[in-house]
C-alpha cells in the first residue's frame, strides 16, 4: 500500500462523509478545516479502516 493510494482512499472517504466533490479536498487541509467534528471523525476513521484493511 502507497502513500498515494492512501492518500486516494482518505480523500473518497472524507468527501463521501461531507457529500462534497473530492476535487474540493485539498491534501494540506485539516479535517477540522472541513467541520469533521468528533462523530464524524469516529465514523470516518473506521470507514478508512474497513477499506484500507487495518
Amino acid at each position: 500500500m502507497d502513500a498515494s493510494y492512501t492518500r486516494q482512499i482518505i480523500t473518497e472517504k472524507l468527501s463521501e462523509a461531507l457529500k462534497m466533490d473530492p476535487s474540493m479536498i485539498r491534501g494540506d487541509a485539516s479535517f477540522a478545516d472541513y467541520g469533521v467534528d468528533s462523530i464524524i471523525g469516529v465514523n470516518l476513521v473506521r470507514t478508512i479502516s474497513e477499506a484500507l484493511q487495518i
